[in-house]
């Protein structure tokens, strides 16, 4: 295949870029512009250079010579397979490869000079977790006060070089426990998944012949996502590349959105001052997106200051503006969303729904299921059937039946009680003796000698504190007490990965979900309202609502629904992007500046899915955790897309309040919520007065209201402030609850990670709540 052929069809800067093979080169790809053309056809173009006739190639270029870097297998087998299609066999001695891919084969040769075997073995996260767990024995640290996964997530993000500067108290075990665990690995000659890169970049700067083998090896280096990159894959690529320089990168600082994995935007943005000398060439032409799908994604990343410059265009028409749709809350905001599909009468393969955290799933999968369309959710489990979900649950079909034993069986020792497989086998002998329920026999060892009774004990008396609780507190309060009182939430919170907070977010819906359960009407068309049949039909909706399996797909396919994160590289015709508001989109945690720009690019990713329609949503208010609503700030995103490609959007007026520029997410409160530490609190707004539904899309019919609003409980010229630290929670602190107004601590206790209080109220006496979830704020007095 000549020049011309590999040429053929692409834009002038598509071209340019197949064609500029030596020397670093950065090229600035935006979405939908056809990188992944570019970059296989570069591949064959390498490789029709290295051609010298008759099928030979020259001796100083060969296909092994070429290394294609990609960070997914599916993206590397793909990238494979159209390099083939261009030049045939040849493609199949190109190494396209994960970056962890590549090390393996480099370590599988060469890292007996660090230490390890050529044999060794890599770690899965359980092989990691066993060995953190040893440790910990070996340390004597209990796993209740230090969870593994919490271990094994800050190893992951210090071999990332995510905490690399973290200065560390001198009390803090984290230093003794990787010096320890590092030791486990290599006597066992293994090696953690961060490692395998860590060590070529080891190796290869202590090693400089082992480095000039590998140099001479690959001589031509591409990088696909390039934005993604850490620090250890950029020493990598800069040790690899130092001699040749020909390395070839392909991204776009727009679409960086793994922060939090520990990708460093500064590797592409700072390019051309790493790399002298480089080329830089833009793909800006969109072969995906209408015109004002474009503009919007625009309109809103070009606020961000770390960027380089560019902007897509397109040769399509404009198409229909993006669209605005404002409900009364994220019930209607969901019924909404289905409705304009069963409008437009197109496949239901055509849909996606895009949001920002999984939580937010719950809403959607209940309207779809209520209008029997068949859906996938990518990339996580349906919400009630997610493990968080599940756990709580039957700890709740426990307490509304003794009998339950599937239930007892799935949480007994969840959190762990010291009961493993032993204990629970004498527990189902013990029931099947007697013929009694799990239940029952739980209590009878639990008068038993050893571990194992003891842990029956504890089970029993807290089956008993969540009985008692149900008899007492209304429905929503009651889900959260069985959280926090179990100890469950008290075990995700001390996770500090990403998808323990995940997981936080999904208590927190289920939260809200038994709140809204209270609004539903029964079999009889009766609202449900506070009870003791609110549990049963709690329990009952829940589990018809994880029974959408079954629904017919009729040939069209099903919904599509994913959060921001997953959708990238994805497109879809139809895209309705929910929950632009602030505190969910952005995100509560987005406190700082380069916060917000992340979940600025994670909004342009999520835009720039749609092809033909984009519609973006907000809910004017959303039910808080204890089971009222609060008066939604419209995203500041939504501002930032250019008039002429919106519509349903008063700017003169506003049609909800907006974000303050510069602003903060602030505190959203609930298990785990981040709020803005150590800056003066504000009053949360908690307006739930119905709205005229003549202000919002003719399918949002308003909700019945289910409280009156609240009194100020603040009093006037009250300073307060969020604490950074839970310890500043102590004895005869004066604090300010947002429903039972100012009170002094009278008593602390419970766990470090969600201390319990006991506080006297002026208005209302003596209370115990949790401190992760009370939403307290520490009152300041002069």
């Amino acid at each position: 295949m000549g020049t011309d052929a590999l040429t053929q069809g692409l834009n002038a800067e598509q071209a340019r870029a197949v064609v500029t093979l030596d020397g670093p080169l950065l090229i600035l790809a935006g979405a939908g512009s056809g990188k992944t053309r570019v970059l296989t056809r570069r591949i064959a173009k390498l490789l029709e250079r290295g051609t010298v006739g008759g099928g030979a190639f020259a001796p100083w270029l060969r296909p092994w010579n070429v290394l294609a870097v990609t960070f997914t297998n599916k993206a590397a087998e793909e990238m494979r397979r159209r390099v083939e299609e261009l030049v045939g066999e040849s493609a199949r001695q190109v190494w396209v490869s994960t970056f962890h891919s590549t090390c393996v084969r480099v370590l599988r040769q060469d890292i007996e000079p660090l230490g390890w075997r050529r044999d060794f073995v890599i770690y899965d996260d359980d092989d990691q977790l066993r060995v953190i767990k040893a440790v910990l024995e070996e340390l004597k640290i209990n796993v209740k006060e230090l969870a593994p996964n919490a271990v094994r997530g800050r190893i992951d993000r210090f071999k990332n070089g995510i905490s690399a500067g973290e200065v560390l108290p001198r009390a803090d075990p984290f230093p003794r426990i990787l010096e320890l665990y590092e030791a486990r690995l290599k006597k066992a000659n293994a090696l953690d998944f961060n490692d395998l890169i860590n060590k070529v970049v080891q190796l290869w700067t202590e090693q400089p012949a082992i480095l000039a083998r590998w140099q001479e090896r690959w001589k031509y280096v591409m990088v696909d996502e390039y934005q993604d990159t850490n620090p250890a894959q950029y020493s990598f690529l800069k040790l690899l590349t130092a001699e040749s320089r020909n390395l070839a990168v392909v991204g776009d600082d727009d679409q960086s959105i793994y922060r939090f994995r520990g990708a460093d935007l500064r590797n592409i943005l700072e390019f051309e001052s790493d790399f002298p000398g480089a080329a830089v060439i833009k793909l800006e032409q969109n072969y995906r997106s209408k015109g004002n799908i474009l503009k919007a994604a625009a309109g809103v990343v070009r606020n961000n200051k770390a960027r380089k410059d560019k902007t897509l265009r397109t040769d399509a028409e404009d198409g229909e503006p993006v669209q605005l749709v404002l409900a009364d809350d994220e019930t209607a905001e969901a019924d909404d969303v289905v409705n304009r599909m069963i409008r437009m009468r197109r496949p239901w393969s055509e849909y996606a729904v895009i949001y920002r955290t999984n939580a937010q799933s719950r809403q959607v999968e209940q309207a779809l299921t209520r209008n029997r369309i068949p859906y996938t959710l990518v990339g996580g489990r349906k919400f009630y059937d997610r493990m968080e979900i599940k756990d709580i649950l039957a700890y709740l079909r426990l307490v509304n039946n003794r009998d339950d034993d599937v239930a007892l069986l799935r949480i007994v020792n969840v959190p762990t009680r010291g009961l493993g497989d032993k204990a629970i086998a004498g527990l189902k002998l013990e029931a099947t003796t007697h013929g009694i329920s799990l239940r029952a026999a739980a209590r009878t060892l639990g008068g038993t000698a050893g571990r194992a009774g003891t842990g029956f004990a504890t089970f029993t008396l807290l089956m008993d504190r969540l009985e008692r609780a149900a008899e007492l507190q209304p429905l929503p309060e009651l889900v959260q007490y069985v959280a926090e009182e179990s100890g469950y939430l008290a075990m995700l919170l001390a996770d500090e990965d990403e998808e323990a907070k995940s997981r936080v977010e999904n208590v927190n819906e289920l939260v809200k979900s038994a709140a809204a359960a209270l609004d539903e009407p029964d079999d009889d068309g009766n609202l449900v309202g506070p009870g003791p049949m609110a549990l049963r039909h709690f329990l009952d909706r829940a589990t018809l609502s994880g029974q959408s399996d079954e629904l017919p797909g009729e040939g069209n396919g099903s919904v599509t629904l994913l959060t921001a994160h997953l959708a990238k590289g994805l497109e879809f015709p139809v895209v309705f992007v929910i929950g632009l508001v602030e505190k969910c989109f952005p995100h509560a945690r987005a406190e700082l500046e380069e916060d917000i720009e992340e979940e600025r690019r994670l909004a342009y990713v999520a835009f720039t899915r749609a092809r033909e329609r984009l519609f973006v949503t907000a809910p004017r208010r959303r039910r808080s955790l204890d089971g009222w609503f609060d008066d939604t700030v419209l995203s500041r995103f939504i501002a930032e897309i250019p008039e002429a490609a919106l519509a349903g959007f008063d700017r003169d007026h506003g049609n909800m309040p907006r974000a303050r520029p510069g602003f903060g997410a602030g505190s959203l409160g609930g298990f785990g919520a981040g709020a803005a530490r150590g800056t003066p609190a504000l009053p949360p707004s908690r307006g739930s007065a119905p709205f005229s539904p003549s202000r919002f899309s003719p399918n949002a019919a308003p909700k019945p209201v289910v409280a009156p609003a609240r009194a100020n409980v603040r009093p006037p010229g009250l300073r307060t402030m969020v604490p950074d630290n839970l310890d500043r929670f102590t004895v005869g602190a004066e604090v300010l609850h947002p429903m039972l107004g100012t009170g002094t601590i009278q008593q602390r206790d419970g766990t470090p990670a969600n201390p319990r209080l006991t506080i006297h109220f002026a208005s209302g006496g003596p209370r115990t709540v949790y401190a992760v979830t009370a939403s307290l704020e520490l009152v300041i007095r002069p």
